[in-house]
């Protein structure tokens, strides 16, 4: 914290280097336009400093949060653990181990034990059910499947024409 204090007590040095030398610019702006509000020029001063504090601060603030962004990005995607892996093998999904995380995480127990607590026991009937379900709806009809033979050979060649006509939806 002091570190960040020093360097803001120096751009606030540099900033009234840098409003001295302005100082001569605004003389002649402010007889220009007199019919302004007026403020004293210590008042002026010191709004300028804590304006070029503030945007020092601002910028060395957005500079630094990029960095810690990355970081809790980079920790959230560590590799798995041990106990993750062989849940993975036994047929555990992603979202089943999110989930025995939050129930470990909540009861203070290990994933293997939170596996028996009665959170993710509830959480793993209730899928099941929902697969179940799904499995067990009924899909559509798409007709019957064996087409009559019909014997050309015995038709007219009137009831031979209607039948094509049927046929081809003339």
């Amino acid at each position: 914290m002091e570190n960040t204090n020093e360097s803001l007590y120096e751009d606030v040095v540099t900033g009234e280097e840098e409003l001295e030398t302005s100082e001569e610019f605004e003389n002649e702006t402010d007889e220009a336009s007199s019919d302004e509000m007026t403020i004293s020029k210590a008042e002026l001063n010191k709004l300028k400093r804590k304006a070029i504090a503030y945007e020092s601060l601002k910028s060395k603030a957005q500079d630094s949060k990029p960095a810690q962004k990355t970081e809790t990005i980079n920790n959230s995607s560590s590799s798995l653990s041990r106990e993750e892996a062989m849940l993975i093998a036994k047929g555990f999904n992603e979202d089943d181990l999110d989930y025995l995380n939050v129930v470990a995480k909540g009861t203070g127990l290990s994933l293997k034990d939170a596996q028996d607590h009665p959170l993710f026991v509830t959480y793993t009937e209730k899928l099941n059910a929902e697969k179940k379900s799904k499995r067990a709806t009924m899909s559509t009809s798409k007709g019957s499947a064996s087409v009559k033979p019909v014997n050309l050979a015995n038709m007219t060649a009137d009831d031979h024409k209607k039948y094509w006509a049927e046929k081809m939806g003339r």
